[in-house]
């Protein structure tokens, strides 16, 4: 660990480095990324916020897109071990484990200060020409329809990829329309939306 003073002659205090310090940096660019959107964002403002030289951000994010793609790893490690959590804790029960992931999805959506499914606010923040940053995060929605169709596979729904693409689509409005209705609006019916959806492929 290094120090760094606050300003001429004041207090030291202390300044990460090495793999704690590219932590550090990624979870300021999640919190302004989120928050801001990333076009709004500059590599200034991280660096600022963080305490460091710019030069010590591009020594583990060589680009501004570099740092992105970085975010949306974190971003994606998170959920995903969130929805691990939740599978294990169903004692492999298909019907458990679906209202289990719907119900923790359901309560994200309505915490204050949610503002949507990171992975499409970025990928609308740019055109095709993104193909990197864009596909990375497609990578993120097609994985949550993979599992959905494996969860409507355990359930025996007949059509399991129609029961994973009507869920998605109440998932990711869910998610999207979340940050504008501040937990108040039909993201809230999310589970009643499940059960309709399972009666129509169920027959019950």
């Amino acid at each position: 660990m290094t120090v760094r003073r606050t300003g001429p002659g004041g207090p030291r205090t202390p300044q990460v480095r090495g793999p704690a310090l590219r932590d550090a940096l990624l979870d300021i660019a999640c919190r302004l990324f989120y928050r801001n959107g990333v076009h709004a964002v500059g590599v200034d403002e991280v660096v600022r916020h963080a305490g460091v030289a710019k030069a010590s951000l591009y020594r583990w994010f060589p680009t501004k897109d570099a740092l992105i793609l970085a975010v949306l790893d974190r971003v994606d490690e998170l959920f995903w071990a969130r929805w691990d959590e939740v599978a294990a804790d169903s004692a492999g029960d298909p019907a458990v484990e679906l209202r289990g992931q719907i119900a923790w999805m359901t309560d994200r959506a309505a915490s204050p200060g949610y503002r949507g499914c990171a992975f499409v606010n970025i990928a609308a923040e740019f055109s095709a020409g993104h193909n990197e940053i864009r596909d990375r995060c497609l990578r993120h929605e097609r994985e949550l329809g993979i599992r959905l169709r494996e969860l409507g596979r355990r359930l025996a729904v007949p059509d399991p990829d129609s029961f994973a693409d009507q869920l998605q689509l109440g998932i990711v409005g869910t998610f999207t329309t979340a940050g504008l209705f501040a937990g108040d609006g039909p993201g809230r019916r999310l589970p009643a939306l499940l059960d309709a959806i399972l009666a129509a492929h169920l027959g019950h």
